[in-house]
């Protein structure tokens, strides 16, 4: 979004010019189109290759050496040249938000900005709502997918997983473009917005918190099924006394994952922030839009403290 432009765009920016610039519905129509049809085009090429692998891998011996890298010379210099430039471009942005939001003038000012922090306000309520929405809804599909996978039931376990990958197919912002035209003549609180745009964001992390969640639920099912079911326990007992422990921090750790994910999610509120309604992403696009680089520093500074904050608490109880 901020560095689109007329002549470098990406197709969701296009898309987004399209619908709340040019209120050219025809053209977004078009955009979206294209974009459907290169995730349809993307995900058959990642079947294509992921089942091609599957089949050379059953063809091979059961016993396979494990290859391990031991680089040495150039190679090993290389290797660490590679990791230092990542390290730098991931580090190297850090500290300049941190630089820039501390050395700004009348800092203290800034900080007590109101907008700021009701911004601030609505980032923490949508990011709960979104992280409790893509928790819940990957537990349960994981719950059942899980026992189809254990029962042998591959088929229907292929169909229900599949479902998680559908924000990757399609993606969450063609979503967003027809919630706003659905939408775009109805007045909505700012109670309904942060539903509406929580659930939404939430709906974006589901291919990620999904796999996750169910490599942890899969793992506990087949350790203490049998155990369970010699207890007889079932239900919310059976979670209780046999799975809370070994769930516990895998539900924890997806939770501070989907908590910073969402604060920094700017694709649907893109389309229903408004003045009344706002988040840190939302009001650091319109800061920087309308070249506020200060005010911008500092949330950028707030957002990103506030991103590694659900790191350190889920640190603290685990």
């Amino acid at each position: 979004m901020l560095g689109g432009s007329p002549k470098y765009s990406t197709l969701e920016v296009a898309i987004y010019q399209a619908v709340t610039f040019e209120f050219d519905f025809a053209k977004a129509l078009i955009l979206i189109g294209v974009q459907f049809v290169v995730g349809i085009g993307l995900q058959l090429v990642m079947n294509y290759i992921s089942t091609s692998a599957l089949k050379k891998l059953k063809q091979q011996p059961n016993r396979v050496e494990i290859w391990k890298p031991k680089p040495t010379g150039l190679a090993k210099l290389g290797l660490q040249a590679v990791i230092f430039l990542q390290s730098f471009a991931i580090i190297l942005p850090l500290v300049s938000v941190i630089w820039a939001g501390l050395s700004v003038s009348k800092l203290s000012e800034r900080l007590l900005n109101p907008t700021l922090w009701q911004a601030t306000q609505y980032s923490l309520y949508l990011s709960l709502i979104a992280s409790i929405f893509v928790i819940t809804i990957s537990y349960l599909i994981a719950l059942e997918a899980r026992q189809l996978l254990y029962t042998k039931a591959k088929l229907r376990y292929s169909i229900l997983t599949a479902i998680t990958l559908f924000p990757l197919l399609l993606p969450i912002f063609l979503l967003s473009v027809g919630l706003f035209i659905l939408l775009m003549n109805s007045e909505l609180s700012s109670e309904a917005l942060l539903l509406l745009v929580g659930i939404c964001n939430g709906l974006t992390l589901l291919p990620f918190i999904y796999p996750m969640l169910f490599s942890a639920m899969w793992n506990s099912l087949t350790s203490h099924d049998k155990l369970a079911q010699g207890l007889g326990l079932k239900g919310l007992r059976r979670w209780w006394i046999v799975e809370k422990n070994q769930l516990i921090r895998p539900l924890v750790t997806v939770f501070a994952l989907a908590m910073s994910s969402s604060l920094g999610s700017f694709t649907v509120i893109a389309f229903f922030g408004n003045a009344d309604f706002s988040s840190l992403p939302y009001l650091l696009y319109q800061q920087l839009g309308s070249y506020r680089t200060e005010d911008a520093a500092v949330t950028a500074l707030i957002l990103m403290l506030f991103a590694l904050l659900p790191f350190l608490f889920s640190k603290d109880k685990l």
